[in-house]
């Protein structure tokens, strides 16, 4: 046998592997439905197509279970892995004839738009997810590239691009793919009313896409993350905090693994600050440390920033200032290194370094900070209807005033924000069942006042 047929054997034996992998791959994404569909798949045996078959026909049927494999990867958030799985179909699709491409590279981009956000580049994510509703607003993968929209928009505060909030599907779920996409949908709705502090919504909302999140579990142990996050803030916001840290704690095992950085950056900080309100900084600091080390192996620059800014906040607490200006550094060092990156979460970053230098100063004896650094943070999250950040923000805001004896606005400021914690009590003394919100005064007339 010449070197020719071997190498042509040996692609062979390849491509039959990557297809009982990807075949496989279909069946636990689609459950015991799969087998009632393709009745040929008993066995381990593949429904391979007979020699003399167009040879186009067996290429498409391998686009498609490679496609049934990226799915599953998503499913079980394992964004890099489905990254390579799409380019390998990208290389794929251009040379089977006679098949709708524009619906085939339409799914593609709706995919990787999805593994992108789960590698938290919501700039590419958004341009990817975009491209793939131009190319085919209908192809089977339309529903995940909407979702991503609708996270970065939420991400960036457009309520115009965000339509309003709406609950997942619920029922039965063949296509785990949809579910978990029903899973994030619910919990950027979510979202959104927790950063309106609308406690009692964005509870609801979550504890459905936890509910929801039951029909993939078993794939995916990772997928209840961040609705549960979010049930355990808005817990501890309303300062229960043992049920909140049971929600949380027993999910630390799959932090370590797998999960989506939103998720993930919220349980690492929740448990953190239970840890410190415990009176345990040594173990508070320990959790986030564990958090940074997660960030650099996932490349996550947003949740070692967030790490070390409540680093920060906890070594100031403990009167270690050598430390607290050690993680200060390396937050500084960090923001700078994304900053010729670009990219969407850069106001986030902001927001970290200007809560840590504003609370480095206030922890030194005549320690100065631009005031006005911080009232810019403080519109920002204002202009995006993040509340929740901005009530953090404005309470360093009064401090900072108060330090620089200007009084009268540090008093304006306070009185609007105790206007707005008096609603927000009302809100949360609401019958649970009844799920009544009580209209806050708007923060934005905090901000002119400032």
């Amino acid at each position: 046998m010449n070197e020719a047929s071997v190498g042509c054997t040996q692609a062979l034996d390849t491509d039959a592997c990557s297809a009982r992998v990807a075949w496989a791959g279909m069946q636990m994404a689609c459950g015991p439905a799969f087998r009632r569909t393709f009745p040929l798949a008993v066995d381990g045996h593949l429904p391979f197509v007979p020699p003399g078959r167009d040879q186009s026909t067996a290429s498409a049927a391998r686009i498609r279970l490679e496609l049934a494999r990226a799915r599953h990867m998503l499913v079980r958030l394992d964004a890099a892995e489905a990254l390579v799985v799409l380019q390998r179909v990208e290389r794929q699709i251009a040379l089977v004839p006679g098949q709708d491409m524009l619906a085939l590279f339409s799914e593609v981009a709706a995919m990787r738009a999805a593994s992108l956000v789960l590698q938290d580049d919501v700039t590419a994510a958004l341009a990817a997810a975009l491209s793939a509703l131009r190319l085919h607003a209908r192809s089977p993968a339309a529903h995940v590239a909407r979702s991503v929209c609708r996270y970065v928009y939420w991400h960036l505060g457009d309520m115009t691009q965000l339509e309003a909030p709406t609950s997942g599907e619920t029922g039965e779920y063949p296509d785990r793919l949809r579910a978990a996409t029903a899973v994030f949908d619910c919990s950027v709705d979510a979202m959104t009313e927790l950063r309106q502090l609308h406690l009692n919504s964005a509870q609801a909302l979550a504890e459905h896409a936890l509910n929801m999140a039951q029909y993939i579990g078993d794939v995916s142990p990772s997928i209840d993350v961040l609705p549960a996050s979010i049930i355990g803030q808005v817990l501890f916001e309303r300062g229960r905090l043992e049920e909140a840290h049971a929600l949380i704690a027993p999910r630390l095992p799959h932090l370590r693994r797998a999960g989506m950085v939103e998720g993930v950056l919220r349980c690492y900080s929740l448990l953190a600050r239970i840890a410190a309100a415990r009176g345990q900084p040594g173990h508070a600091l320990a959790l986030l440390a564990e958090a940074e080390e997660r960030a650099i192996k996932s490349r996550w620059p947003r949740l070692r920033a967030a790490s070390l800014a409540q680093q920060v906040a906890i070594h100031l607490g403990m009167g270690s200032a050598a430390e607290a200006t050690g993680c200060a550094r390396r937050l500084e060092a960090q923001i700078a290194a994304c900053a010729p990156q670009g990219g969407m979460p850069s106001f986030e970053m902001a927001r970290y370094l200007a809560i840590t230098q504003a609370r480095l100063a206030l922890a030194r004896p005549n320690g100065t900070f631009g005031v006005q650094q911080l009232q810019n943070v403080y519109r920002d999250c204002v202009s995006r209807h993040d509340y929740i950040s901005a009530v953090e923000v404005a309470l360093l805001l009064v401090e900072m005033q108060l330090q620089q004896q200007r009084q009268d606005e540090a008093f304006e400021l306070l009185a609007t924000l105790m206007l707005y914690a008096v609603a927000a009590g009302r809100r949360l003394a609401q019958c649970d069942d009844a799920r009544v919100d009580v209209e806050a005064p708007d923060l934005r007339t905090a901000c002119e006042m400032t």
